[in-house]
């Protein structure tokens, strides 16, 4: 995928694309004044719309007097609003402060301000540019999508215009912050957390869950996951139960003992059934282990609680089950034997609970019984059965699922025997689930991807492949996403079929893979024919950063990522402003020769200024491109005043 520099073809055309500039510095000389001056004049007769914005931009980095300021003054009232918006930040640029009321003029009605806030206010000096967004999301006249905008942009971008989006978490206006959350979220930046620190001190319960909101959201992108982490033990210690369990659950997920210890002292002390059942189900499917003297007493309350008539204990025999369950999970001896007896009884409901407990226990004796019951007459029976010895997952049971999954006749039981087979995960369960993969039903088939997904076992590919071009989407998906994670070269074959039309929600179960499987499986879909998949793969490098900035610089360059791409992840390379990004940029400039992702490069240049830069600069005056030429004046203005600052 990857091409030479010289193998771009210059296809990249439109407005210019400006980058941050450095804040104005000190005095400029007279010569270079004068020198810039020229340049300036040249390009506002000459010039197109573009280029006459780019050398108002550079007139206000060298203004200096009442006549620089008159010919800003002047291009205010253009017919080309890009050069109108280059007067305005001339102005401001030139320390004039009717520049700002100006430039919020000519924004507050912009329908598509996002663009120009990325593309042309991004010039400005960081303290000019917070004042000028300050100023949009306070104007009066400013529209709903005027503030969502300003918003969105400021989340994209570092430093103290970052801070600005990130104070808001805490603001008491609940509109402006609940679309600020949505813009942190949306670029799910590690920084983002010590503002989420900040939201689990406020004494408002709506900003402690929406702090909860977004460390939830950064716990889920590859690579972020453990950095989130700290939020959620100190949520899991708030007084809200509400919040408290969410962030609990959270880290129950990542294997944090924070969570568990949390969920148990909810447990044991909360009042509401609900909570407790849900806590209870919560702790079983995660296959959490408590120590019985914490969990027998509990489920025996719950029993005591039930045969004195307690109206919600016996309203509740869903937690009475949980609780012996999770007592059984224990490794209780005298229960698990108790509940041997009652499997032995005459009386059908006395079988029940038993039949469902032993799913929590490895003894050879539950593996025994339970394989029995796959055959007994009651559908009940046999799914109790069949889910119990899914969730032993041993291969004691394996002849007793063979035999059922040949005589079931029932489809959901048949699902949960297919389960256990994946829970098993040895190779003679992979044959099984092989030799059943003819099955027609799309339901049916799904089952049997994912047993072989949490098997593991990488046997289960000879059936996938089965799937993968099933007409059934969800299936194809299915497969595809589970070759992924056991033979990621597997599922790299399925990528043109597979991406035509995936899910909505694609990009969450991509993002359950392994950094690596993902960034090479990016650098595929970037080249991608659907433009819906290449956008939400961008917005994914973006939340997960730095482990995907070599591919976004890469793929900047390759001629087989359509345009509208590379022109997008240009914009993030800037808008991360990495010094380490120089010397690609200015590769980007030299070797591309025009276009719009050169002039952004160019544009972000002139904000790092620093002298070693100034040849480079110099060197752009020689091309044979306008626009070029006049940012390059700006440059070397932004180059003297740092210097003489």
């Amino acid at each position: 995928m990857k091409q030479m520099f010289t193998a771009m073809v210059a296809v990249l055309t439109g407005a210019a694309l400006l980058a941050v500039a450095p804040p104005v510095s000190a005095e400029i000389s007279d010569d270079l004044r004068k020198e810039i001056d020229g340049y300036v004049e040249k390009h506002l007769a000459e010039g197109d719309a573009d280029t006459k914005a780019a050398a108002l931009v550079a007139l206000g980095r060298v203004a200096d007097g009442d006549e620089d300021i008159k010919t800003l003054e002047e291009y205010k009232s253009a017919d080309d609003g890009r050069v109108r918006l280059g007067a305005g930040l001339g102005l401001i640029i030139a320390g004039e402060d009717e520049g700002e009321s100006f430039l919020v003029g000519e924004l507050v009605d912009q329908s598509g301000l996002y663009g120009i806030l990325r593309s042309q206010i991004t010039i400005l000096p960081d303290d000019k540019e917070a004042s000028l967004l300050e100023s949009l999301l306070e104007s009066e006249t400013a529209k709903d999508s005027v503030r969502r905008d300003v918003l969105r942009y400021l989340g994209e971008q570092t430093g103290p215009l970052y801070t600005m989006v990130t104070d808001m978490l805490t603001s008491s206006d609940s509109a402006r912050r609940k679309a600020a959350l949505n813009a942190v979220k949306a670029t799910a930046r590690i920084e983002a957390l010590d503002a989420a620190s900040e939201m689990l001190d406020s004494s408002n319960t709506d900003i402690q869950s929406e702090c909860l909101e977004l460390a939830l959201s950064i716990s889920r992108i590859p690579g972020k996951r453990s950095d989130a982490q700290d939020v959620l033990e100190t949520a899991v210690d708030v007084e809200s139960d509400e919040i408290a369990i969410k962030a609990a659950y959270r880290l129950l997920d990542l294997q944090n003992k924070a969570g568990v210890d949390r969920l148990v002292q909810i447990l044991k002390n909360s009042d509401d059934v609900k909570t407790r059942l849900e806590i209870a189900d919560t702790l079983l499917e995660h296959g959490v282990t408590l120590q019985t003297d914490v969990v027998k007493p509990m489920w025996k309350a719950a029993k005591k609680a039930k045969k004195k008539d307690d109206e919600e204990a016996a309203a509740s025999p869903e937690l009475q089950q949980a609780l012996l369950e999770l007592t059984v999970a224990s490794g209780d001896s005298d229960v698990f034997k108790q509940l041997v007896k009652d499997f032995g009884s005459t009386t059908f409901s006395d079988r029940i609970p038993p039949s469902k407990a032993f799913g929590y226990s490895e003894k050879p004796k539950a593996i025994e019984l339970l394989s029995k019951a796959l055959f007994e007459g009651s559908e009940e029976m046999r799914m109790n059965a069949a889910r119990s010895l899914k969730q032993i997952g041993q291969p004691g049971a394996l002849d007793a699922l063979k035999r059922s999954i040949r005589q079931e006749r029932v489809p959901d039981i048949k699902k949960e025997v297919i389960a256990a087979l994946g829970t098993i995960g040895n190779d003679d369960a992979m044959r099984t689930l092989q030799f059943n993969s003819t099955v027609r039903q799309p339901d049916m088939k799904i089952a049997i991807i994912d047993a072989i997904r949490e098997s593991g076992n990488s046997k289960g590919m000879e059936t996938l492949r089965m799937f993968f071009s099933a007409r059934n989407t969800e299936v194809q998906w299915r497969a595809f996403m589970t070759a992924m994670h056991l033979e990621p070269g597997a599922g790299m074959d399925q990528i043109d079929q597979v991406f035509r039309d995936p899910p909505q929600n694609f990009i969450s179960d991509l993002e359950e893979l392994e950094i690596a499987t993902l960034r090479d499986l990016y650098e595929e879909l970037l080249s991608s024919d659907n433009g819906r998949v290449r956008r939400q793969v961008v917005d994914s490098m973006v939340r997960i950063g730095e482990p995907m900035m070599s591919l976004l610089r890469n793929s900047i360059v390759e001629v087989s990522v359509p345009t509208e791409t590379r022109r997008e992840m240009m914009m993030i390379l800037s808008e991360h402003k990495r010094k380490q990004d120089v010397s690609f940029m200015e590769r980007l400039v030299r070797d591309l020769g025009q276009g719009e992702i050169v002039v952004r490069a160019a544009w972000t240049l002139t904000e790092i200024a620093t002298p070693d830069l100034e040849a480079s600069f110099r060197g752009w005056l020689g091309r044979d491109n306008a626009l070029l030429n006049a940012v390059a004046s700006y440059g070397i203005a932004s180059v003297k005043a740092n210097q003489e600052g």
